[in-house]
């Protein structure tokens, strides 16, 4: 009935990351490799649902929990359908084959789509997504420079990002830190106004910092990486490349499977820029960090931009190692301050993370839809 847990030093954000993690039975672990256990594709859990198959490349299926702590559920079965085209994805909804895509699989290009119709409700994620750029900072091209990397973000139009890659579902990031964990956010940083989109004074930066224009009105060439599953992405580097060919940078956009992304950006850090969407999870520490501090064995879905600087990492080691809630504050302050210094990393929009749940066929969604994890328990056939 008790659960104490001894860390190695504290950790402030332990039970938000605790909550987001499932617990499972020691001994189907002891004495084997973690990684390599069978368990991991056949897990074990207490929830409303329990584990019946998983058919790779197709679905996941879920059976009603009998011996659930918190009663049983109305609906006998679950089925998480793995549907990687954007197009099918929402086919499949407005057929009525799906009743809830996520927020991750649903393309703000879709929503004008959806939107209109009667039998679906679209709902605001409650943590946002930030849609973040990579600069290659290590590497011996112009964005190596962190003046470079300051007007090439002021030369990007964020608003034009919000408003036609995500069809007014995001809105420009005020720093590293979404608007909406007001506590971690500092007043003192607005990358709004710090770097407002002005392609004249992005014209003057670039000057100024050794990359004229050249006889044929160009001054680089780079390219920029994302991921070709998804709409949105793609849509975002269109608009950046709009914006930067306007001050006379041309940009080559390469997108990818995903797989083939992460290797070329966090393995072999073959970039100039790289755009792709992250969540914020509940604290700073959890989902934003991973973003600006030193990633020395190039992990997969962290900080490629080979920048390591101390006072970064001090500054966000101290605020996942401090309780009180007002110094981690002055902490993250200080992180997002040193940022807008570097450049390296760099937030463009906050999305709204919509997600979707047929009504027609289901009740009691707002119940449903109330919580960071969705309670599928609650949900009642019509």
């Amino acid at each position: 009935y008790t659960v104490i847990a001894h860390l190695k030093e504290p950790f402030a954000p332990y039970v938000e990351a605790l909550a987001s993690h499932g617990i499972q039975p020691k001994h189907l672990y002891d004495g084997t490799d973690i990684a390599t256990n069978p368990v991991n594709s056949k897990p074990v859990g207490t929830g409303p649902y329990k584990f019946k198959e998983f058919v790779e490349g197709d679905h996941i299926t879920l059976e009603k929990n009998p011996d659930y702590y918190g009663g049983e559920s109305n609906i006998d079965t679950v089925i998480f359908k793995i549907m990687p085209d954007a197009n099918a994805r929402v086919l499949a909804v407005q057929s009525g084959e799906v009743d809830f895509v996520s927020a991750t699989f649903l393309d703000a290009a879709q929503v004008g789509t959806l939107k209109g119709d009667k039998n679906l409700t679209l709902f605001n994620g409650n943590l946002p997504s930030t849609m973040t750029l990579f600069f290659n900072a290590a590497g011996d091209g112009p964005t190596s420079n962190a003046d470079v990397r300051k007007a090439l973000y002021t030369a990007m139009d964020r608003d034009a990002i919000a408003d036609n890659a995500y069809y007014g579902t995001a809105i420009p990031s005020r720093g590293p830190i979404p608007a909406a964990i007001t506590w971690a956010a500092s007043p003192k940083v607005d990358f709004n106004k710090e770097y407002a989109h002005d392609s004249d004074k992005a014209e003057k930066m670039l000057d100024a910092a050794g990359f004229p224009k050249g006889a044929n009105g160009k001054r680089f060439d780079i390219n920029i990486r994302t991921s070709g599953s998804f709409a949105t992405y793609v849509a975002t580097a269109e608009s950046i490349k709009s914006s930067l060919e306007k001050v006379g940078v041309g940009v080559n956009i390469i997108a990818e499977d995903l797989n083939v992304f992460v290797d070329g950006v966090y393995t072999k850090h073959e970039f100039d820029m790289a755009i792709m969407a992250f969540g914020s999870y509940e604290d700073p520490s959890l989902g934003v960090s991973r973003l600006y501090v030193c990633n020395p064995n190039s992990a997969a879905f962290r900080n490629p931009t080979g920048m390591c600087d101390a006072q970064i990492d001090e500054a966000f080691q101290n605020a996942a190692t401090t309780v009180d809630r007002d110094q981690r504050a002055k902490y993250f302050e200080a992180a997002e301050m040193r940022s807008s210094e570097l450049m390296s990393t760099v937030p463009l929009v906050d999305d709204q993370a919509l997600s979707l749940v047929r009504n027609d066929r289901w009740a009691n969604t707002d119940e449903f839809i109330g919580k960071v994890f969705l309670d599928w328990s609650v949900l009642r056939a019509n």
